[in-house]
């Protein structure tokens, strides 16, 4: 017998308390506009990131990202970093990770498609 899913307020707090904060492309793009210096990351692979990618990001494999190649890469933990990739997985990955990691302002922006066709 399947037992009923009951959503605690744990998993509410959890939620609310998320380092990471999920972004919408207009969203994002505003928040930068209005600061000096932020991180804009493409979490896909190098392949992808050839292909067309953000004007002024920085590649970063979600899968090379590890304490190491974050201190080199992202070396200022206090700047806010965006990450972005194709669909939305890596992007939530990642974000994941530089939280735990103890970056201060992560910000999820899901997929990039549609960036191109914004002017910013």
């Amino acid at each position: 017998m399947k037992r009923p899913f009951i959503y605690h307020k744990t998993a509410q707090k959890q939620a609310m308390e998320s380092p990471v904060k999920k972004v919408t492309l207009h969203e994002a793009a505003e928040k930068m506009k209005q600061m000096d210096r932020y991180y804009l990351v493409d979490v896909r692979d190098e392949m992808e990131y050839i292909t067309g990618h953000a004007r002024g990001s920085i590649l970063f494999p979600v899968n090379t990202i590890n304490a190491q190649t974050a201190a080199e890469i992202l070396p200022d933990k206090e700047v806010p970093v965006f990450v972005y990739c194709r669909s939305g997985a890596r992007s939530k990955r990642a974000a994941l990770i530089l939280a735990a990691l103890k970056y201060r302002d992560v910000f999820d922006m899901g997929s990039l498609a549609g960036w191109t066709d914004m002017e910013y």
